[in-house]
């Protein structure tokens, strides 16, 4: 299994299911750091929009693949631990959304990005020590799931560029 480190990209990551999400987990937290960092508004808000877009597509997978993989192989061993991340992801997807109707121009925009990269930490820091290493004693074939899993994030992540709406300081075109 990878370590926390962020030696790790979505490029060299190895094919197994586990070391793909830790990698995952890796990136965003790195993603809300420099956020955190930012003080420039427009590169603040450009990364807001790389830690949504990878929520999203992070989230999809371990909704469609990762989480199905999990109940099958434990059963209802992971009823409770399943059950918290379905209302986590659901309260960190409502978070998202308030942010984006919210806009910038909310005076605690800022504060509900940093709670939303703390929950997003809090969320990692369970599965990582609860959902991992249950499924890591199983006999699931990580690599087969994590082959399929990198597949899916590839397609999700397509799907989003295209997506993409044009920028205002962009001209109209996208990137």
């Amino acid at each position: 299994m990878a370590d926390s480190g962020n030696e790790y990209t979505i490029e060299n990551a190895g094919e197994n299911a586990i070391d793909l999400l830790l990698n995952d987990h890796r990136e965003v937290e790195a993603l809300f750091d420099r956020f955190e960092d930012e003080e420039d508004p427009g590169r603040a808000i450009d990364i807001l929009r790389t830690i949504v877009v990878e929520l999203a597509v992070h989230a999809r997978i371990e909704e469609e693949l990762f989480y199905p993989a999990v109940r099958s192989a434990l059963g209802s061993d992971a009823k409770a631990v399943l059950d918290e991340a379905a209302v986590e992801h659901a309260s960190i997807k409502k978070m998202i959304i308030d942010l984006s109707v919210l806009g910038e121009e909310d005076p605690f925009f800022r504060a509900k990005v940093k709670v939303l990269g703390g929950y997003v930490r809090h969320h990692v820091l369970e599965e990582e020590g609860e959902m991992m290493p249950m499924i890591e004693s199983t006999d699931i074939d990580l690599d087969a799931l994590g082959r399929r899993l990198r597949q899916r994030r590839s397609v999700l992540m397509q799907v989003h560029q295209a997506q993409e709406p044009p920028r205002p300081t962009d001209g109209g075109h996208r990137r």
